[in-house]
């Protein structure tokens, strides 16, 4: 059991530094790959937002779904393969698509592994595993922009953002 929310905190953690840092890089996309200025940055972040909701819904769909554990792997699978192939996307209509599409496997990764850790923690220590859980997410993920930053400064933005998030599916 232990073992299991160690695995799943793993798991958001890497989400957070590999994952979540593509979002620093939708303006320089919308600008400078894409060419859509500030009206398809814009609608980029809408699609992501949408995305999101849809995610959202989802999960209050499934409610106490089944085989939680092998959901939160696909989910995240999906999730890394969709920035993948939005940092090599050039079309502004697949993009938007793909980041809609992460935004959507984002939030039913995070929200089942949220579901998952408070499942498995007794009620004494869920307040302290939730804690951990919120500093694996929200804390990371400025590590990851620092990290994503960096190395696409050297190696571009498209190249950093998909080997960034080939080094998390592995």
């Amino acid at each position: 059991e232990n073992r299991l929310m160690l695995l799943l905190l793993t798991l958001v953690a890497l989400a957070s530094i590999f994952g979540v840092p593509y979002l620093i890089f939708v303006p320089l996309f919308a600008r400078d790959i894409l060419h859509v200025q500030e009206r398809g940055f814009g609608l980029l972040m809408a699609s992501s937002g949408l995305g999101a909701l849809i995610g959202a819904v989802t999960m209050a769909h499934l409610g106490a779904a089944r085989h939680r554990g092998k959901f939160v792997v696909r989910s995240g699978a999906v999730f890394f393969t969709s920035i993948i192939l939005f940092s090599f996307s050039r079309w502004f209509l697949l993009s938007a698509v793909l980041v809609g599409i992460v935004g959507c496997f984002m939030v039913l990764t995070i929200a089942n592994v949220n579901a998952l850790l408070q499942h498995l923690s007794t009620p004494e220590m869920r307040g302290r595993v939730m804690s951990i859980y919120t500093t694996s997410f929200l804390g990371f993920a400025p590590l990851g922009s620092l990290l994503a930053g960096s190395l696409a400064g050297v190696i571009g933005a498209p190249y950093a953002l998909a080997a960034m998030s080939s080094v998390a599916m592995a």
